[in-house]
């Protein structure tokens, strides 16, 4: 009976885990994917400040990703599953500099 609810409880933990890796993986797609983002928006922008200030984001996001999962990867394996984002957003951006 004891082993029955050890094995639940392993199971359970292992759902978790797998769902929060999930969710971490989405996660770290989306920084990354902003770091694409926020790079043509420095790259768009008129105003000097935001130009420099979206070059400190763009520049510092890999390095700080970076840790990130390899901090990650080293407690619960190699990541798997990188999501890839709608390119809507760019799509809207672009047309609202035609404007």
């Amino acid at each position: 009976m004891e082993n029955a609810g050890l094995k639940e409880r392993l199971f359970e933990e292992i759902k978790q885990q797998k769902e929060s890796k999930s969710s971490f993986v989405v996660l770290v797609s989306r920084l990354l994917d902003s770091q694409r983002q926020v790079h043509i928006f420095h790259l768009q922008t008129k105003s000097f400040a935001e130009h420099k200030a979206l070059q400190d984001y763009y520049d510092a996001i890999p390095d700080l990703v970076d840790s990130l999962v390899e901090s990650f990867q080293g407690k619960y394996g190699i990541i798997t599953g990188w999501k890839s984002f709608n390119q809507k957003i760019i799509q809207v951006v672009n047309k609202l500099s035609v404007i």
